[in-house]
C-alpha cells in the first residue's frame, strides 16, 4: 500500500496539524480584514492629482525616397518609401535624419529600439538568397540614434532575405536597450541607418512608411512628459479650466483633448462612471490660448453650468499624433477639487 493511503493514528501529529491549520486560517482572516480596512481608509482629498500616461512614443520615417524622407512624430500614411541597393562591399549609408527640435526639455530613463523592413528584388525569386548556402548571403541593417553628437543607441540586425512582396516585408527589429534620454530645448534626435547586402545577383530594398512592419523608425518606451491641469470656481459656481500640455514637441504633437467634471463624490471615490454624476464637459465650450512665453502656453475654458456643492473631479483625456489610434486616451488626468456653498 502507498504510504499516502496508510492509516495514521490520531494523536500528537494530528493535533499539531489541526493547530497549524487553525493558526493559518486565523492569519489569513486577519490579513484579509486588514486589506479591507486599508482600502476603506484610502481617501482622495481636494488637491489630489494623478496622471496615467501610456509610456509609448514613436518617431516615424516617411517619404517616397531618400530626398523626401523625414523623421516625424505623426503616423505615416499608406505610401511605402524605400532605398534599393545591390551587392555591397561593406555598409552603405541609407540616410541620416533629424526629428523636429523639442520645445520642452526631456530627461527620462527609457527603453529604445529601432526597426525597418526589407525585401529582395531581382535574382531568381524570393528564395535566391536562401539557396546561396556556399557563401554568406545575408543582409544587415545598422542603426544609430544620437542627441547632440552623442550616440545613445546602436545596433545591427542580420537576416537572410526570403520575401519580395512589399506588404510581406521582413522585419529588421533592433534589440531593446536602456537609454538615458536627455534633450534641451531646441535639440533633436538623430537617426542614422546603413545597409550591407551580401546576396549575389540580387538587390535589397530597405522600406519605411506604410503600416505595421513597414512603419519603421524609433520606438521609445517611457514617459516623456506630464501635463498640468488647474481649475478655479467663481462666485457663481462656474468652472474655469486650464491645461498646460507640456508636450516635448509642442502643441503640434497634440491630436485632441477633452475634459469632464464629475461629482459630488465621496472622499473614498477616486472616480465614478455613473452618468448621473457627470456635471459638464468641454464639448461645445470655447477654447482659448494664453501664451506664457518660452514655448509655453495654456489652454483655457470657461464652464456654463453651475457646479453642485461638494468634492468634484476634473478629468482630462489627451491624445497625441504619435499615439496608438486604438487607445481612447494617451494621457488621463484627475484633479480633485471642492466647491463650497454660499457663506
Amino acid at each position: 500500500m502507498h504510504w499516502l493511503l496508510e492509516p495514521k493514528p490520531f494523536g500528537r501529529t494530528m493535533g499539531r496539524q489541526a493547530w497549524a491549520i487553525g493558526t493559518l486560517c486565523l492569519l489569513l482572516c486577519v490579513g484579509f480584514s486588514g486589506m479591507v480596512s486599508a482600502n476603506e481608509d484610502l481617501t482622495y482629498k481636494p488637491g489630489f492629482v494623478e496622471w496615467d500616461i501610456i509610456p509609448h512614443e514613436r518617431l516615424y520615417v516617411e517619404g517616397a525616397d531618400l530626398e523626401e524622407a523625414v523623421l516625424q512624430r505623426g503616423q505615416t500614411d499608406s505610401a511605402v518609401g524605400g532605398f534599393t541597393v545591390g551587392l555591397t562591399n561593406g555598409p552603405v549609408p541609407v540616410f541620416t535624419l533629424e526629428s523636429p527640435p523639442v520645445e520642452q526639455a526631456v530627461e527620462a530613463e527609457v527603453f529604445m529600439s529601432v526597426y525597418f523592413s526589407a525585401i529582395i528584388e531581382g535574382g531568381g525569386g524570393p528564395q535566391t538568397c536562401t539557396r546561396q548556402t556556399f557563401i554568406d548571403s545575408s543582409t544587415t541593417l545598422i542603426y544609430s540614434v544620437s542627441v547632440g553628437g552623442e550616440i545613445l543607441y546602436s545596433n545591427d540586425v542580420t537576416q537572410t532575405l526570403d520575401t519580395s512582396a512589399e506588404g510581406d516585408a521582413m522585419n529588421f527589429s533592433g534589440e531593446i536597450q536602456n537609454v538615458t534620454l536627455s534633450l534641451n530645448v531646441g535639440e533633436s534626435i538623430t537617426l542614422s541607418v546603413s545597409v550591407e547586402h551580401r546576396c549575389i545577383g540580387t538587390q535589397a530594398r530597405v522600406q519605411w512608411g506604410g503600416f505595421e512592419q513597414n512603419s519603421g523608425g524609433i520606438i521609445i518606451e517611457g514617459v516623456l512628459y506630464e501635463p498640468k491641469a488647474d481649475i478655479t470656481v467663481d462666485a457663481a459656481r462656474l468652472a474655469h479650466v486650464e491645461l498646460e500640455h507640456r508636450l516635448p514637441w509642442g502643441l503640434e504633437d497634440l491630436r485632441d483633448e477633452k475634459w469632464e467634471i464629475w461629482g459630488p463624490l465621496l472622499p473614498t471615490d477616486k472616480s465614478v462612471r455613473d452618468g448621473e454624476y457627470l456635471v459638464e464637459t468641454s464639448a461645445g465650450r470655447i477654447r482659448m490660448t494664453r501664451d506664457l512665453g518660452g514655448n509655453n502656453s495654456v489652454y483655457t475654458w470657461s464652464g456654463a453650468k453651475q457646479l453642485p456643492v461638494g468634492e468634484m473631479n476634473l478629468q482630462f483625456c489627451l491624445r497625441t499624433v504619435a499615439g496608438d489610434l486604438n487607445s481612447e486616451c494617451h494621457a488621463e488626468g484627475i484633479l480633485r477639487f471642492e466647491v463650497t456653498g454660499d457663506d
